[in-house]
């Protein structure tokens, strides 16, 4: 049997507090900004030289050095980049590989695989809040190494499929900009094809095409709102399935379509709480902790209540919804 602690120089917890926050600075890792695999360092709150040196008294966090969300949730990983200084958020754990027995990047591969999420997830359960303790991560069983060199070679090959997918996310993203600026052109300055022989006429927005027409968008589609079940009742949390956003899935994300949450409830917690199911395809925007940010979700779903819902229909398809709310955030601060 290996354990984790058998492959690691170093396990160490975070501080048991709260860093006091700076506008720039050193990057703190929170348990948020752990996205499958990576850090999200973009996101990070910061803190000054001062904090940064006390938080990191006991050891430096370090490129290839991985750091592990303990709760909220469980056992997400992360590897720190070149050339990042971060220090731990609370409820995190810094992971040093012996990089003579275990390659750090495989290491992330496999703690971020489903067999390691699975075993994590299961020792956290029993608990109101799923939370690992650091005797539990220390003692977390992996599977039968290879060799380093065949190590190497996985983690190249995993490495290269993650480095495909973020060009082709970053190439979305200027389609999606695109898709944007066309929606502008042909529905906030009518400059549609055919535009030229469109005849305006007076409406209480100001001019419009004749034809079209102004109503409220909660007379056009439906509109619904979400909540959180009681994170003191276990049995709307524990093995649930169904998939719950919150703000931060949004900002994470940073897409069009999301089809991931980082936390999932049970059909009794949908059940006892104001968090309505809402169809494949919705479209929803934040209405607080960051307002405006919009997304189209691929399952059907819920979210917390820091959301407005817009369920499409034949009269607003959900790109023409989507772009709509991108265009009109404005409206909503």
């Amino acid at each position: 049997m290996t354990t984790l602690a058998d492959v690691c120089e170093l396990i160490i917890d975070s501080e048991h507090k709260t860093a006091p926050k700076a506008p720039e600075g050193y990057p703190m890792v929170r348990t948020t900004d752990i996205e499958r695999g990576k850090l999200n360092l973009r996101s990070a709150l910061r803190v000054g030289e001062a904090a940064y040196r006390s938080w990191t008294a006991r050891a430096v966090p370090k490129p290839s050095d991985l750091i592990l969300a303990r709760e909220a949730p469980v056992g997400n990983v992360g590897i720190i980049p070149p050339g990042a200084e971060p220090c731990l958020g609370q409820r995190t754990v810094l992971l040093r590989p012996n990089q003579g027995l275990i390659e750090p990047l495989y290491l992330n591969y496999l703690l971020s695989g489903p067999e390691l999420r699975g075993r994590m997830e299961a020792l956290s359960n029993g608990s109101t809040v799923p939370h690992l303790n650091m005797g539990d991560i220390r003692l977390l069983e992996l599977p039968k190494l290879p060799v380093l060199s065949t190590q190497r070679r996985i983690a190249s090959i995993l490495s290269a499929y993650d480095d495909l997918i973020e060009n082709n996310t970053r190439r979305i993203q200027i389609l999606e900009e695109m898709a944007q600026a066309i929606y502008r052109e042909w529905f906030v300055e009518f400059r549609f094809p055919g535009h030229e022989g469109a005849r305006m006429v007076d409406s209480e927005l100001g001019p419009i095409p004749e034809g079209w027409q102004v109503a409220a968008i909660g007379d056009t589609v439906k509109t619904l709102g979400g909540g959180t079940p009681s994170r003191d009742v276990a049995a709307y949390w524990q093995g649930g399935a169904v998939t719950w956003y919150t703000p931060t899935d949004l900002t994470k994300s940073g897409t069009m379509f999301i089809e991931d949450s980082a936390a999932q409830i049970t059909e009794l917690g949908l059940a006892r709480s104001s968090a309505t199911l809402f169809p494949a395809g919705s479209v929803m925007m934040t209405s607080r902790a960051t307002i405006g940010v919009v997304a189209i979700s691929v399952p059907p779903a819920a979210t917390n209540q820091g959301f407005i819902i817009c369920v499409p229909n034949d009269v607003l398809g959900q790109y023409h919804l989507y772009f709509w709310l991108k265009s009109n955030v404005e409206l909503f601060l």
